[in-house]
């Protein structure tokens, strides 16, 4: 004859299923927070430093006092020649 009883988990099986559960649950939550921590953080610093307009104007007046514009526009300017 067969045996028909049924196979019961343990007390110690249950608990090394539950703390796995919980664990791949923290794995998962933690994999996706640091994914999107780059997009956060971008979005942070954007908003922070990002092209403020000052004027209706639709060009940025911080071009204008920026150091590389200075000293283009200078060297430019020196380097034109006038033709009459």
């Amino acid at each position: 004859m067969e045996n028909t009883e049924k196979k019961r988990f343990t007390g110690i099986k249950i608990t090394m299923i539950v703390t796995g559960a919980f664990l791949l649950a923290f794995l998962v939550y933690y994999t996706i927070l640091s994914a999107l921590a780059p997009a956060r953080k971008l979005d942070e610093i954007k908003t922070r430093i990002g092209l403020k307009q000052t004027s209706d104007t639709n060009t940025d007046e911080r071009y204008y006092s920026d150091s590389a514009f200075i000293s283009l526009s200078k060297k430019f300017s020196y380097t034109l020649t006038f033709k009459y």
